[in-house]
């Protein structure tokens, strides 16, 4: 519990730090971005061709839509809903669910790349060897 106590003021006292806060946003815009990009990829493989602009758009309401999870991971969900932001962009539904898809598989092949990479590197063991 102390230990607990003493993370949150840490933290507390990080997240006041003006620097830090312009340092969080960065990332978040950066990511927004480059998510964007992704979903923009993700539309030209189902056969739309989607602006960077739209893409980020589609990809914020997406984020939004994820705040409360339905179903694990929200799936089927998420589909439903870019099949629906696609419709409101004049794209067809269907190029919707397949673009949310190909971000699914996008993310988790990411995520299989990073497990790879931090078990080389033996991330995995690095608790252990803190304490």
């Amino acid at each position: 519990v102390q230990l607990a106590g003493e993370a949150l003021d840490l933290a507390g006292s990080t997240a006041r730090n003006p620097r830090v806060i312009a340092s969080f946003l960065g990332f978040v815009l950066v990511g927004l971005v480059t998510g964007g990009i992704g979903m923009t990829i993700a539309f030209a493989l189902a056969g739309e061709g989607v602006e960077w602009t739209t893409g980020i758009a589609l990809l914020a309401f997406v984020n939004l839509g994820n705040v409360a999870s339905i179903t694990p991971a929200n799936l089927g969900i998420q589909e439903l809903g870019v099949a629906a932001l696609a419709v409101l962009f004049e794209y067809s539904p269907a190029s919707g669910v397949v673009a949310s898809v190909v971000v699914r598989l996008s993310n988790i092949v990411a995520l299989a790349v990073l497990l790879i990479i931090f078990e080389s590197e033996g991330f995995a063991n690095r608790r252990s060897r803190i304490h």
